[in-house]
Order: C-alpha cells, then structure tokens, then sequence
C-alpha cells in the first residue's frame, strides 16, 4: 500500500472513532492489556491510500490476474499531496 499517513492522537476529534476501526479490545487482550477502559495514550496511523496492490496465487484459479493493482485518481492524491504535506500533517507512507 501507498499512500498518505497521519497520527492520530487522542486530542484529534476523530480518535474516538478510529478506535472503534482499529477494533482495540481484541488487540489489548492478545497483549495481555486490560480492556477495561478506553486508553488515552496510543497514537494510531491513518493511511489515506494512493495504490493497493494484492498479489495471491489463488487468483488464477478464478481466472484473475495473480498481482491486482488499484489506484487513486491522480487528480485527488496529487492535490492531497500539494495541499496536506506543507502543513507537516500528513506523510508519504
């Protein structure tokens, strides 16, 4: 994956919700972490993509290329790159 990476940290609006997508309680419990309350102190990456690729052999066997490529419309990452990367915010990944 390619793309456009931004922290998240818990003074972001929108870190609640992240922590809803990144599924947390299943990943405290495989650390060992209690999961009892919500923790204030990771920083989770969002990654805006530019380009996927997924390459696996069982493709063929549905008549598929083995190496799937999507990609952005040039015209969105190219002005998300122009605009966002001078702010200091967002990142290639």
């Amino acid at each position: 994956m390619t793309g456009w990476a931004e922290l998240i940290t818990s003074s972001d609006t929108e870190y609640l919700h992240a922590l809803d997508a990144y599924d947390w309680e299943h990943c405290y419990e495989a650390l060992g972490c209690p999961t009892d309350k919500v923790t204030m102190e990771r920083t989770i990456i969002k990654v805006t993509p530019s380009k996927i690729e997924f390459r696996h052999l069982g493709l063929l066997n549905r008549g598929y290329a083995v190496r799937q490529i999507w990609e952005a419309e040039k015209t969105w990452y190219g002005s998300a790159a122009s605009i966002l990367n001078p702010l200091g915010k967002r990142h290639p990944a």
